[in-house]
């Protein structure tokens, strides 16, 4: 009897702060704001969208599903209340789309005061560009995404502070960072363990970039000092989408997968609670890596400044921006 009272109660811990966990609770309304929400279709980036037009902000979720997002936006309306919403064709896989994307944006929107960098993809397939997928989505994607919309980041900063927001996991902290080949060939044989080492390697990217773009923003124009970005781990998120371009070999590797994510992951709801912390929350650190709505101390191989400059300079070469 006592063990079976101390697993239920161990059960209740687990289910309160692992498989549910805190919410995000403000009175903060974003009357006026604008949002930009990549992969805002689905999953953590759906529950992320709903939330902010709860809050009275235009949102615009961009992803590269047409069908899919206008079936997402017409959700996202009826859940929130809030008629402001809109879809953008945008495949981060193909960086002449986000070329494309930018340049309707820029025609189409007066202001962006949130720009929230959340898809991404566990994949062992290859982009249209020669790159793997998931480099190109997780990371040279965003990467480019960001650096072009700057403008009007800035333009929006002049009038009050704007965010950007990169949706980074732990899984860097099992991850290591070969600058000399940051675009690993997988293939469709490649292990889990492969794939899910180059997943981490694009997470770390991800904290990477956000730091560097912190420290580049303020010593390379003044101007910039209304910009902040944040890095955060969103937990694991109980999606069906994350690792859609991996198809697993072995029916062990698929059980095993399965049982991770039950016993490991949350709903998307939950998982948007540190997204939409970092969106909303004054006092932030730029440039910071949050976790769990905390501010997380980075491990010393995600906080090396000189490998931060040469990644920063060698996604600039992949993306063609230099």
């Amino acid at each position: 009897m006592l063990w079976t009272i101390l697993l239920v109660l161990l059960l209740l811990i687990w289910i309160r702060y692992k498989r549910f966990g805190s919410v995000y609770k403000t009175d903060i309304q974003l009357n006026g704001k604008t949002f930009l929400i990549t992969g805002g279709s689905s999953g953590l980036g759906k529950a992320t969208a709903i939330e902010i037009a709860k809050r009275g902000a235009r949102v615009i979720i961009a992803s590269r599903g047409e069908e899919k997002g206008q079936k997402s936006v017409g959700e996202i309306k009826l859940k929130s209340g809030n008629s402001h919403v809109y879809y953008m064709k945008l495949d981060l896989s193909d960086l002449d789309d986000v070329r494309r994307f930018v340049q309707e944006f820029i025609e189409k929107e007066e202001r962006l005061d949130c720009l929230v960098n959340n898809a991404g993809v566990i994949s062992s397939m290859m982009s249209q560009n020669g790159h793997g997928e998931m480099l190109s989505i997780n990371v040279l994607g965003p990467f480019l995404l960001t650096n072009l919309l700057l403008p009007v980041l800035k333009e929006t900063s002049f009038q009050n502070p704007v965010r950007i927001v990169n949706v980074a996991s732990d899984v860097y902290l099992m991850a290591e960072l070969d600058l000399s080949n940051l675009d690993v060939t997988l293939g469709e044989n490649a292990t889990m363990r492969n794939v899910l080492a180059q997943y981490g390697a694009t997470k770390l990217m991800v904290i990477y970039i956000t730091t560097e773009l912190n420290k580049r923003l303020r010593a390379n124009d003044p101007q910039c000092n209304g910009i902040t970005a944040y890095a955060l781990h969103p937990g694991t998120v109980g999606s069906t989408t994350l690792g859609a371009g991996y198809s697993h070999k072995s029916k062990f590797h698929t059980f095993m997968r399965f049982l991770t994510f039950a016993l490991t992951s949350r709903p998307p709801f939950y998982c948007c609670q540190t997204v939409l912390y970092c969106c909303m929350e004054d006092g932030l650190q730029s440039g910071g890596y949050y976790a769990d709505m905390k501010l997380n101390d980075l491990w010393p191989h995600a906080k090396d400044p000189t490998v931060a400059r040469k990644l920063w300079d060698r996604l600039e070469h992949m993306t063609g921006l230099y």
